[in-house]
């Protein structure tokens, strides 16, 4: 319930800014999509327009998750807001089958917009310092597990060999983080008013003291109202 927060809050910020359009409402979140123009559209369908920005980075982006003030409301979707800090996310269909078997650590995952669902995983991996091998980063859909309201994604990971793994000496690798937002839409059941999402993935084993070589399974799921 904890990680669904921010975008209740959103919710939050937006209908103060309707009610009080004269009044900045600050620290709100949420996830968008960057238009051409430069204009921000939410996956659940608001407008804003940005007045104040730390850079102008952003605008080469794709999607954002974005931490912002609601300087005025426009309309009921249309807002003008000041960005105070941004993460960049990369867009990607979720794969048709497994590409990859390396450890990744699914952080954080949200799942947001109504009509065009996306769901947000920020995580990590490990890789040997120094190296600019690009990795690769899915999500794959398992229409084994995904019964009736429930659905099952794994996480998946491909290092080329670039990875923390047996004969590696752990002082030699570092953890980057990767953050991206998949389209889940053609995956929803039909006629149900909420799911539960599950992402499994492979990470590290530890002893309670040094992190293993060797992974194990995990899950982390969530309950979404459509």
């Amino acid at each position: 319930m904890k990680r669904f927060f921010t975008l209740l809050l959103t919710a939050v910020c937006v209908a103060i800014s309707c009610t009080e359009p004269d009044s900045t409402v600050y620290g709100c979140t949420d996830y968008c999509s960057v238009q051409s123009s430069g204009l921000l559209v939410s996956d659940f369908g608001y407008r804003y327009n940005v007045l104040e920005q730390p850079d102008t980075d952003w605008k080469n982006e794709d999607r954002l998750y974005i931490n912002f003030d609601v300087l005025e409301g426009v309309s009921v979707s249309e807002y003008d807001i000041r960005i105070n800090s941004y993460s960049s996310f990369v867009m990607k269909d979720v794969a048709p089958e497994r590409t990859g078997e390396d450890p990744v650590y699914c952080n954080v995952g949200v799942v947001t917009g109504i009509s065009a669902p996306m769901l947000n995983i920020s995580c990590y991996y490990v890789r040997k310092k120094g190296s600019t091998l690009p990795h690769v980063i899915d999500l794959v859909y398992d229409s084994s597990k995904s019964i009736g309201e429930e659905m099952y994604f794994e996480l998946v990971h491909n290092a080329y060999g670039d990875t923390y793994a047996e004969g590696v000496d752990l002082s030699s690798c570092e953890s980057v983080e990767y953050r991206v937002s998949f389209p889940i839409r053609s995956y929803l059941p039909e006629g149900v008013s909420s799911i539960s999402v599950t992402v499994g993935y492979d990470w590290y084993m530890t002893d309670g003291t040094t992190t293993l070589p060797q992974t194990m399974h995990y899950t982390t799921s969530a309950t979404v109202t459509m």
